[in-house]
């Protein structure tokens, strides 16, 4: 095959690199295909119009039409793909306005996208969520009302809670948030048009509370009302805009012939599938941020979209719930709310196979969980409400990890464990506090020393009288028979008496001098703590 040699000269320009042979190869025109070339080449300074000397002699050989043409294929074949992806940004039912590893801000759109994605949704509409510590939610109103009208309810998951809020949540007709929103939107004249509902998540790091594991990150939510100024005249104007201006971005992204080049020289270069996708993820990315940037821009207090005028939704017209997802049934959650500056213990229920707090405004919320292994207590009566109730009040640094349900319980197990229940402050000494603070007699305030079945009894029904407020004497005994025949300390006698009255103990051959067990003793606590507020 004869050998041609050619010379070739190259502009520097556009921060190409005049070197790169693909670039160059590409750049010539009149070549046989299938044909052996050597190559020289000089570089031109567009600017001052100077030369280089000729380059080394280089060989090239040119592709043949056959190869052309499927190389060109390949590279349509990835425009073709990225093309849909990029459509998909354009179907989203939101925009982004900001996607960080550590925050978001998530704009939904309204109309037809958003009656797309309830239609989609067979129960709760799952909004977005990108498990970052900061994310706001802007909501147009209509979708709101949208909403309430099909009876569908709102969730966002994070990975390990979910915040699902009720249908009618925000009722248009009666919650004071928006009633005051609309008042201020018809008296203004047209300088306020339409209005988004605007839910923040705020997440800080799992933190232990009253030194037990916490099972979620602590969560904020909060929830206003921001209206939007006489620029867009209503919302769905402004998203048909933006849609226009997003469109123009990616068809721009994909007529770029850069693009198609550099799509070309990775294919000429071998490289992997995975590779590509790596380049496609980068185009795609690209594209997103330049959407958000001017979704951010038009997000702008200053002059963008949205009004001064905003309303702080202070209460919901129906509950929120706050669910921990993390929980398992060998755990035991206790949940809690920021209030006052402290933490406040809130009830649980039941959420599929979660545990819940409900709520009916916004606020600081976080769930802890204790896990607690008790040996063979699968073969105890109530075994895994004894559990509970050791998980619950943090009683296993009392009894040990490895109970003996057998073994006698001591003053500290008993006397200390019904302070905890009672509300003996974090830290505290619980014999001196129990002594101090429960309305009972004790014998002694020996730790480790064993206390009788009457006087444990007597500790346990003080803490019911506390936390009931029903004094043991106004107790009526109907049935004597049940503590005939004992040897009753006169100290103890009404509380015996009453625990029997009441349910609390059930055991019929109960002795008031013996020790009590620890299976017996934690056996009255499962009474107790059905009949009182724990």
């Amino acid at each position: 095959m004869d050998i041609t040699t050619i010379g070739a000269t190259q502009m520097i320009e556009n921060n190409l690199d005049p070197m790169d042979p693909l670039r160059i190869r590409y750049m010539l025109s009149g070549l046989d295909p299938g044909t052996v070339y050597q190559m020289q080449v000089r570089l031109r300074d567009v600017v001052s119009d100077d030369y280089s000397l000729w380059s080394n002699t280089i060989v090239i050989v040119t592709v043949d039409d056959e190869e052309e043409r499927k190389l060109d294929g390949r590279v349509q074949d990835w425009l073709d793909y990225i093309d849909r992806q990029l459509q998909e940004l354009l179907r989203r039912p939101f925009w982004y306005a900001q996607n960080t590893p550590t925050s978001a801000i998530i704009v939904y759109r309204p109309d037809d996208i958003f009656a797309g994605l309830r239609l989609e949704s067979p129960g709760a509409i799952q909004l977005h969520n990108t498990d970052v510590s900061n994310t706001i939610i802007y909501m147009p109103a209509s979708n709101i009302i949208d909403a309430n009208e099909h009876r569908k309810s709102f969730s966002t998951r994070f990975s390990d809670l979910e915040l699902l809020f009720a249908p009618s949540f925000i009722n248009p007709n009666h919650n004071q948030a928006v009633m005051n929103m609309i008042r201020a939107i018809n008296e203004s004249g047209g300088e306020l048009s339409d209005y988004y509902v605007r839910f923040e998540i705020q997440r800080t790091p799992m933190t232990e509370l009253f030194d037990v594991p916490a099972i979620t990150r602590q969560t904020n939510v909060s929830m206003s009302l921001v209206a939007t100024n006489d620029k867009i005249r209503n919302i769905s104007r402004w998203d048909r805009a933006v849609t226009n201006r997003a469109i123009e971005i990616v068809n721009g992204a994909t007529a770029d012939p850069i693009m198609r080049q550099n799509i070309l020289n990775q294919l000429l270069e071998n490289k992997t599938p995975e590779e590509m996708l790596d380049y496609v993820d980068v185009i795609i990315a690209n594209v997103s941020n330049q959407i958000s940037q001017m979704i951010s821009t038009d997000l702008n207090a200053v002059n963008g979209i949205l009004s001064e005028r905003e309303e702080t939704v202070t209460e919901f017209d129906a509950v929120m719930h706050v669910v921990a997802t993390t929980a398992d049934e060998e755990t035991y959650v206790a949940a809690y709310r920021h209030v006052g500056g402290e933490w406040t213990r809130q009830d649980t229920v039941e959420y599929y196979n979660g545990q819940a707090i409900t709520s009916r405004t916004p606020g600081t919320f976080a769930f802890t969980g204790r896990r607690v292994d008790i040996p063979g207590i699968e073969n105890v009566y109530r075994g895994p409400t004894v559990t509970s109730i050791v998980a619950r009040h943090g009683l296993e640094d009392l009894f040990g990890i490895n109970l003996d349900l057998d073994q006698y319980a001591n003053r500290q197990m008993v006397i200390g464990s019904m302070a905890r229940i009672a509300g003996a402050p974090h830290g505290a000494d619980l014999m001196a506090w129990g002594a101090s603070n429960l309305n009972v007699t004790l014998t002694s305030r020996n730790a480790t020393g064993l206390i009788s079945s009457q006087e444990a009894v007597a500790v346990v029904m003080a803490v019911y009288e506390s936390r009931t407020n029903s004094p043991i004497n106004t107790i009526l005994i109907r049935n004597y028979e049940n503590t005939a025949g004992m040897n009753l300390d006169p100290r103890y006698a009404q509380a015996v008496r009453a625990a029997f009255e009441l349910g609390i103990i059930t055991n019929p051959n109960f002795n008031p001098e013996d020790p009590m067990t620890i299976g017996e003793f934690l056996d009255i606590l499962a009474e107790l703590t059905s009949r009182i507020p724990v």
